[in-house]
């Protein structure tokens, strides 16, 4: 039984991370598995503790600046490759403004009428 709210789009779009809270933290830029309405899935870096909050920032195509949103650690998957160890992070997210999230939302869409 799938319990997916919405589908997942398997597109390379530019995305960055950073861990919330006083410390000041350096953006990753991990490389994007797939992507939905409610959450995405990439490769990166470094292991999150689930429940983290993370800033996120998705660079869509015609849109001049990046969509930010506040994304929270659901799932975390160790792989090592060729002695560098790789973690699979799945994250909801969310934003609360709604234009930008409007236009997210569109942008997946044409994507996928695109397929």
């Amino acid at each position: 039984m799938n319990k997916r709210k919405h589908p997942r789009l398997i597109k390379s779009f530019i995305v960055k991370v950073k861990t919330q809270g006083p410390q000041i933290a350096k953006w990753d830029m991990p490389v994007l598995i797939d992507i939905s309405e409610g959450g995405c899935r990439f490769y990166g870096s470094q292991a999150y503790e689930l429940g983290t909050y993370l800033d996120m920032q998705i660079q869509i195509p015609k849109s001049p600046v990046p969509i930010p949103f506040i994304a929270k650690v659901t799932r975390v998957q160790s792989n090592k490759i060729f002695n560098i160890t790789r973690y699979e992070i799945s994250v909801s997210m969310s934003t609360s403004e709604h234009d930008m999230k409007k236009k997210f939302i569109e942008s997946l869409k044409f994507f996928f009428q695109s397929d």
